[in-house]
């Protein structure tokens, strides 16, 4: 029996050694766990807050594209209107100049008219033709008058058409620096 018990005195020891290297190493192992627990809670603490700013740095692109987006319209719209008032003020310089033209041509005509009648009156005898003389004069009289009209027609156009100028010098510099 001393024997039985000796062996089972040894199989104790083994046994409470054996018990005291597992129990060592179950508190390591909690130990490795709780501090592998510890670096997973900072691990997701720091992906929820990454994955937090990835979402406000979104939203602000996001935001930012839009805002982008409206000047860029806007811009668009005022190009497109000054364009249109570009075109529209060259199409009113082109009549202008059409009716330059045309007020030149009429008031070279009514030079013409005018040194002929002057020619005409110069060698026309005096005392012949009296009444046609005096016809001529109410003629002459009438295509000076009529001159002087198209010569303030002609200054009123020649305005019209410096101010359509100024105007369209005026869109193509605030259009130039934008």
């Amino acid at each position: 029996m001393k024997k039985q018990h000796t062996i089972l005195q040894q199989k104790k020891m083994r046994i409470d050694c054996e018990l005291e290297i597992t129990s060592r190493e179950t508190k390591e192992q909690e130990a490795c766990i709780r501090t592998l627990q510890n670096d997973m809670t900072k691990l997701n603490v720091l992906i929820n807050k990454k994955t937090g700013e990835k979402e406000d740095k979104q939203q602000d692109t996001i935001l930012m594209e839009n805002d982008f987006i409206e000047t860029l319209k806007e811009h668009e719209l005022k190009s497109i209107e000054m364009q249109n008032e570009v075109d529209s003020l060259t199409e009113e310089k082109e009549r202008l100049l059409g009716s330059l033209v045309d007020s030149e041509r009429q008031i070279m005509l009514w030079e013409k008219k005018i040194q002929l009648a002057k020619e005409t009156r110069n060698t026309v005898d005096t005392e012949y033709g009296q009444g046609e003389l005096k016809a001529m004069k109410c003629e002459i009289h009438r295509m000076q008058v009529r001159y002087n009209q198209l010569m303030r027609q002609q200054e009123l156009l020649i305005q019209e058409m410096e101010k359509a100028v100024s105007r369209r010098e005026t869109i193509t510099v605030r259009v130039m620096p934008k």
